[in-house]
């Protein structure tokens, strides 16, 4: 055979060989099988080195019931008329969503504790005062900083209360100019919020030293401290002298703009706000004004290309602390529904969840499914309304319409058969597309230069940030998937939800899917989630609580490796060593934590397992709440009742310390000193004997009152006062 090099690849002429004994049939036998072994070579080559998954080969869905979601691209608006145009068109979609007065199709999701929860410890670092170990706030990635209500330096601690100091104005007697009466005058209660600044080291010197006027949570860098105000403000305080904290510049978020999270990396704050959109003003934006004025102008926003639901627009702001100097910035339109925010070194993704395209949906539902059971006529006009170009919407009420026209023919017997089979076969469908109907869209974000690197999707809701993760490039991300709940047509008022599925998708740097894992706790959904390197840990809950050791080392083949079912949930999953998980959730309406050993991914034992007299811990729906002490292998948790300390030596939890203190709100360790911060009171234990070496009660104290007069009230007056601070009114004389 010989190759014409002339013509292209593809337009190649095959001439008869001059070579004797090799007919032209014959030849084209050779080509044909030296073509079949190079086809078959190259799939078999990434397969051997494990770059493709040979479940991959099959037909998407085959195996292991992952929906065709169409893969999200991302372009800027053009103009205002654009994005004002591309409004118009998802509100229709949106609209949808939600149904007609015939049928009402939803997302049925049973939110679970949900919280911004957590992960390790920032690294204890050293400073001065002669400091070897300062805790720093338990976060989800090590070295990326997360507001908090409590931050150190080692040498002060910043407490942002979270409840308002009472201030009480009373001003005794007043004589009454017009009748010359004198009678005592009402004191006036005026709220107002603080964050307290406190001598921590060394615990003999413990004093407030300081205050500033603002609350709200704190991010510290270095001598900055910002506050990110209760009253929608960002203020940033020059700490050099502590005593006196000195504002040096501040941010006002726009009225329809709210701070959604923060993060702190490498000397840079990252803010993420959410401003919802205006349909008749859409743009430009001014999320923030104030040191300078952050303008986005309508081509600074980008969309995505597929149908979804659109209601906020979400813009990251990379700022300068110690000035407040913008770097950069990136604005995209999205929902608010279910958001999510994760940071890693190197990106920021934002996801948010939205239902899929109900009309879509049922259309399909009767296409595949009534042929039998509904009419020709009523069919015929379900398939050509697919083609009618109308909003989801339209198409909804039309196709409600058509089915209620087509029972109008029924007999009372057959429209009872019509609701009855309708219920079963819609039952049977939904399992099988219930994916397509609970979408996540995930926007990758790059840092520092905040430029959109990748977009993708999948199915389900992630219940918060430790439901992603990324991992050597992939992001891996725990989803919930919720199916619609689905109601008759008219009169019939019947309706079921199916079960909860639960799944874990990898993703690689293109938010493309290459791994997953499907139908994890069926009929449950997940209570808490965390990946550690090539493991991830999940805990899914209805009755009972499982929980999950998926090995994800393979990242185009992941798989669920082990299983334990026992009573309660953990909604907190933190990892105390490599081998050993504490999860910290609820049993029989008390506060559990269990010993989870996970040495052998196939067969996870809970070592250990203890019950606080408390309903609820911060800790459950808070990361931030936590504490560990590797050194002295202990951990905190708050209650309502107070402080507790645990032993996790020897595989054991063993309540070393409890404390009795009310609104126990945070921990921190400086050297061998464990710091308990509450509402009223800081409290110092030695974790050498765990004996108190001092306690600091407030200046102002939120739960007493401050009077600006030294002359006390009567009880009359007390009789004025709020009905939230009269019961906290214990240490006032009365007259």
């Amino acid at each position: 055979m010989k190759i014409d090099q002339s013509n292209p690849i593809g337009s190649q002429n095959l001439k008869p060989s001059k070579h004797k004994g090799m007919s032209l049939p014959v030849a084209l036998i050779v080509l044909f099988f030296i073509l079949c072994g190079i086809v078959a070579l190259y799939i078999a080559l990434p397969v051997l080195t494990n770059k493709i998954n040979i479940s991959q080969l099959l037909p998407t869905g085959s195996s292991n019931n992952i929906a065709k979601l169409e893969k999200p691209s991302m372009k800027q608006f053009a103009s205002k008329e654009e994005f004002t145009n591309y409004l118009q068109q998802q509100s229709q979609s949106v609209s949808a969503t939600y149904g007609t007065d015939q049928i009402a199709i939803r997302d049925t999701m049973e939110m679970a504790p949900t919280s911004e929860m957590g992960s390790l410890n920032t690294a204890p670092k050293a400073v001065g005062s002669g400091l070897t170990r300062v805790s720093q706030t338990n976060v989800q990635v090590l070295g990326i900083d997360e507001p908090d209500i409590v931050k150190t330096n080692g040498e002060q601690i910043y407490f942002s209360s979270e409840m308002p100091v009472y201030r009480v104005f009373s001003q005794g007697v007043e004589t009454m100019p017009m009748i010359g009466r004198t009678e005592s005058v009402s004191p006036k209660y005026q709220a107002t919020n603080q964050t307290k600044v406190i001598n921590a080291f060394p615990p003999a010197d413990l004093a407030q030293i300081g205050q500033i006027d603002k609350n709200g949570q704190m991010l510290l860098d270095d001598k900055t401290l910002l506050v990110l105000g209760n009253d929608n403000q960002i203020y940033a305080y020059d700490i050099s002298d502590p005593k006196q904290p000195k504002q040096t510049w501040n941010y006002k978020l726009a009225d329809n703009t709210q701070l959604d999270t923060a993060r702190l990396y490498d000397g840079m704050v990252y803010l993420i706000t959410k401003t919802y959109v205006s349909f008749d003003n859409p743009c430009p934006l001014k999320p923030l004004t104030g040191t300078q004025t952050v303008k986005i102008a309508c081509t600074d926003i980008y969309y995505p290309t597929i149908d979804t639901e659109i209601d906020t627009t979400y813009t990251i702001i990379g700022l300068k602390p110690e000035n407040g100097d913008i770097a950069n910035k990136i604005s995209f339109v999205g929902s608010s529904n279910s958001s999510v925010v994760y940071m890693s070194a190197d990106s920021i993704v934002v996801s948010y969840s939205y239902s899929g395209d109900m009309a879509a949906f049922m259309q399909q539902f009767f296409t595949e499914n009534g042929k039998d059971f509904i009419s020709q006529s009523a069919q015929d006009r379900i398939n050509k309304l697919a083609s009618y170009e109308l909003s989801k919407e339209a198409k909804l009420v039309e196709l409600t319409q058509i089915i209620n026209d087509y029972k109008a023919t029924l007999t009372s017997d057959d429209r009872l058969k019509f609701e009855n089979e309708l219920n079963n076969r819609m039952s049977d469908f939904v399992k099988a597309h219930m994916r397509e109907m609970s979408q996540t869209e995930l926007t990758k974000i790059s840092v520092p230069k905040l430029e959109i690197a990748a977009t993708g999707a999948v199915s389900g809701q992630p219940l918060n940030q430790f439901s992603l993760d990324e991992y050597e490039g992939n992001i891996r991300i725990a989803t919930t998937v919720n199916p619609v709940s689905y109601f008759g047509f008219g009169s019939f008022q019947g309706g079921r939800s199916e079960g909860n599925a639960n799944d874990v998708y990898v993703l690689d740097k293109n938010l493309k899917t290459i791994g997953s894992i499907t139908d994890l706790g069926l009929d449950e959904r997940i209570y808490s989630a965390r990946f550690i390197g090539e493991k991830a840990y999940l805990v899914t809950f209805r009755q009972t609580d499982p929980f999950y050791i998926l090995d994800l080392s393979n990242p185009r083949s992941p798989k669920m490796t082990g299983e334990l079912k026992i009573p309660g949930y953990s909604s907190y999953l933190h990892p105390l060593t490599d081998t050993m998980i504490l999860g910290v959730g609820e049993e029989s309406n008390q506060v559990k934590l269990s010993l989870f050993d996970v040495s052998d991914d196939s067969n996870p034992v809970e070592l250990d397992k203890y019950l606080l007299d408390e309903y609820w811990s911060e800790v459950s729906n808070n990361h931030h709440a936590f504490l560990q002490d590797e050194k002295h292998q202990v951990f905190y948790i708050p209650a309502s009742k107070g402080a507790y300390i645990f032993s996790y030596q020897g595989n054991k939890l063993e309540l070393t310390k409890a404390v009795e203190q009310q609104q126990s709100k945070r921990a921190v360790f400086l050297d061998d000193y464990l710091y308990l911060i509450g509402e009223q009171n800081l409290i110092v234990v030695n974790e050498s004997d765990w004996q108190q070496v001092n306690e600091l009660k407030y200046e102002d104290n939120p739960i007493s009152d401050i009077y600006e007069k030294e002359s006390p009230p009567l009880q009359s007056d007390l009789d004025n006062a709020p009905s939230n601070v009269l019961p906290q009114i214990d240490s006032v004389q009365v007259r």
